[in-house]
């Protein structure tokens, strides 16, 4: 960008300029710019912290699948389509029924003792 030469004038003891490049359609322009950009910034960042507890929570889940699966078709089956607390209260019910891998799980998570 060439120089541009921008008269001055003295006001209160400073000089300022006598016409504003912030007045100017560059000016407007790269200021919503910049504004946008912010504005999507802080989308893109709100959006990753926000997917990071839903991301937590499916692998929880996947791996209380994989773990209590099996137990909750054989010892819970009636309890299947209820919910999580009511098949969570089925397992400490019943945990000396449970698998193995499944009572590891559920002691993991503080869910048994």
């Amino acid at each position: 960008m060439p120089a541009v030469w921008v008269p001055l004038f003295r006001q209160g003891g400073m000089c300022t300029p006598a016409f504003g490049y912030r007045n100017s359609p560059e000016a407007s322009l790269a200021h919503s710019r910049a504004k946008f950009l912010a504005v999507i910034a802080l989308s893109i960042g709100t959006l990753l912290i926000a997917s990071a507890p839903s991301l937590a929570q499916d692998d929880m889940r996947a791996r209380g699948d994989r773990a209590c699966g099996r137990d909750a078709k054989r010892v819970c089956k009636k309890f299947n389509g209820q919910g999580d607390m009511a098949m969570l209260s089925c397992f400490q019910a019943n945990k000396v029924r449970l698998s193995r891998p499944c009572r590891a799980f559920l002691t993991g998570i503080g869910q048994l003792q």
